[in-house]
């Protein structure tokens, strides 16, 4: 049986109701083991993509030491994505509060940049009753930026057991365990990693 790896942009996985066709399609074929995710993108002219308000959250991290009124904005965001999908046994508030938290914490660009597709992953992968494979835990980048390889962790090994599984498509992490986020659709590709 032949393996296929999916990467779906922004655009695509603007909304609830883009989620639902993007799952249609990944479940029209069985050969579509793995989902690579973006954060959500622009709904309509206008519009503010996620990537745009978690860098908004990090200018507002880094002067005030918290981040909480333009992380509003991300909430809302996320929850009008949970509503749309009726998730209602997905305790998003849960995952939002731990995910403010850490960028308060972590204070970088990259890693709060990185969170819109965390998020969304980890929303697609509940809707869809999916494995969630967090990149940052079985991609690895040196200092400079280059590939340092990838390591089997009990969550990649998990995805053996299931029919397919979803994973963020930018958050990674350098040798010494500094998340950030990658720069090319290559690199971002490289966060799905097949089962061997």
């Amino acid at each position: 049986m032949s393996l296929t790896v999916c990467k779906f942009g922004g655009s695509s996985l603007a909304d609830g109701n883009n989620i639902q066709r993007v799952g249609a399609i990944v479940n029209a074929d069985p050969a579509r083991k793995y989902v690579v995710v973006s954060a959500p993108g622009k709904r309509y002219s206008g519009d503010t993509k996620v990537t745009d308000m978690l860098y908004a959250c990090y200018r507002e991290a880094e002067e005030e030491g918290c981040c909480a009124e333009a992380f509003a904005a991300v909430r809302r965001r996320f929850r009008s994505i949970v509503d749309e999908l009726g998730m209602d046994g997905f305790d998003v508030d849960a995952v939002l509060d731990e995910t403010e938290r850490d960028i308060e914490q972590n204070k970088s660009a990259d890693f709060t940049a990185s969170r819109g597709e965390y998020l969304n992953a980890r929303i697609i992968a509940a809707k869809f009753g999916r494995k969630f494979v967090d990149a940052k835990d079985i991609v690895f980048f040196n200092e400079k930026g280059a590939l340092a390889g990838s390591r089997p962790s009990p969550a990649a090994e998990a995805t053996s057991a299931v029919p397919s599984s979803r994973a963020p498509s930018m958050p990674i992490c350098t040798k010494t365990g500094r998340t950030s986020a990658a720069s090319s659709p290559a690199t971002r590709a490289s966060s799905a990693i097949p089962k061997r």
